[in-house]
């Protein structure tokens, strides 16, 4: 009997593949046989049409018949597939070779990439979206770089340099991430760029994007008008300028929030000073409770103004995990009650003079409306409260009872009683 073999064969992607099926002498008799498709890297019903029990026939006197399967031709750039043709059952002949190999050859362009412009409020991140015009097969890299505008790397927002990303296979699109700087001058809003390069599997389109980081500081007033006089005005006298070896006094002001917004209390030096300046200090809840509230902060904390710094912000170095400043937390809930308030208490101040107050207030206002109380009058906002604390305020340790220093320690009181029992308690 002959023996009957398959070749391979070689395909783009829309063609039909067609194999040949050879007897190694001229067929004596009619020589029948089945045959079947196989998935490879290839699927069947995706990137051909795929075939089970077909027959073919060997005519008596030939030695060969050609077969043939059907590719699709489709958008996606990706690498060549595979495919495999199986002989079986044969009559008036026997197996040799009874596997042929299909490989479809891709004929699609490559995908382009670009990026989108974004706006974000200083202090945020800037998430910018890198984009394939088209779904591609491979996985997608590119490098990519930030460049200045009016921001400055360092300054303004974190540079980057040289930083890979990779966009799936099957997927279109990814994101990367530029953390900015929240700092306390008022400024025009700045931008800086993020430039992609060096891309794998696809080419660029867009390939620059642009951050605007919008200022979020309140402006300076106004200055005063100038007096409208013919006369020549009086020189004004010489103003000597303050000594910055002289401890600069430390004042402290109230914050108000709404909650689920930081509260900001603002600290300030009286002057720039030539060494550092150390204000230790903690919060205690007023008519707010702790952890429900706002995070328990009842230990003593370090805020240092490096020298010549002049304003500072409690708690202003504690960041989230999107770089954002974290302030003095608070925390939102569902609740229609009264606006709430802690106490910002300045404990020791090392470096520097206290000012008029060794204590601030935070008001933390309720976003939902006040309820009524039970005269039918609207409850007031930070209303005394009469209970005492579920547990005393912490314990600080003993000071050296010097000027400037306000540490003690602590006993049980009511909360409405703090400022006016905190100096008895020294």
């Amino acid at each position: 009997l002959p023996v009957v073999s398959i070749t391979d064969a070689t395909v783009t992607e829309g063609g039909s593949a067609q194999f040949t099926v050879n007897l190694d002498k001229p067929a004596t008799e009619d020589v029948t046989l089945t045959w079947d498709t196989a998935d490879g890297t290839a699927s069947q019903g995706r990137d051909y049409t795929g075939q089970s029990n077909q027959a073919l026939t060997i005519r008596q006197g030939q030695q060969s018949a050609t077969l043939t399967v059907q590719t699709t031709d489709d958008t996606d750039d990706e690498p060549n597939e595979t495919f495999t043709v199986t002989l079986s059952n044969p009559s008036g002949a026997t197996l040799g070779d009874d596997t042929g190999q299909a490989t479809i050859n891709d004929n699609d362009a490559p995908p382009a990439l670009s990026i989108d412009d974004v706006r974000v409020t200083e202090g945020g991140a800037a998430r910018f979206t890198v984009e394939l015009d088209a779904v591609s097969g491979k996985d997608v890299m590119v490098r990519w770089r930030t460049d200045d505008g009016e921001a400055e790397a360092g300054r303004d927002y974190a540079g980057r340099s040289n930083q890979p990303l990779t966009i799936r296979a099957g997927q279109q699109s990814a994101t990367l991430t530029v953390p900015t700087t929240d700092d306390s001058t008022d400024e025009p809003d700045e931008s800086f760029t993020v430039t992609l390069s060096n891309p794998t599997h696809a080419t660029l389109s867009d390939a620059t994007g642009e951050a605007v980081i919008e200022d979020n500081d309140d402006p300076l007033p106004e200055p005063e008008p100038e007096p409208d006089t013919e006369a020549d005005p009086e020189p004004e006298p010489d103003v000597p300028a303050v000594d910055p070896t002289i401890p600069p006094t430390v004042n402290v002001s109230d914050a108000t929030a709404v909650e689920g917004e930081p509260l900001k209390f603002a600290v300030t030096l009286s002057h720039a000073y030539v060494g550092e300046v150390v204000v230790r200090w903690t919060i205690v809840g007023d008519t707010a409770t702790p952890d429900e509230d706002y995070p328990s902060l009842s230990y003593q904390h370090e805020l240092v103004f490096a020298p010549g710094e002049t304003l500072r912000y409690i708690n202003d170095d504690a960041r989230n995990e999107d770089g954002e400043q974290v302030y003095v937390e608070t925390y939102a809930d569902a609740l229609e009650e009264p606006d709430e308030a802690v106490l910002l208490i300045i404990v020791r101040v090392e470096g520097g003079e206290l000012g008029e107050r060794d204590y601030a207030e935070g008001t933390i206002r309720d976003k939902a409306p006040v309820p009524d109380g039970p005269d039918g009058t609207a409850l007031q906002a930070n209303a005394p409260v009469e209970e005492p604390l579920s547990a005393p305020p912490p314990a600080f340790p003993p000071g050296d009872g010097g000027s400037g220093d306000h540490s003690a320690d602590w006993h049980d009181f009511n909360i409405g009683d703090v400022i006016g029992n905190y100096y008895d308690l020294l």
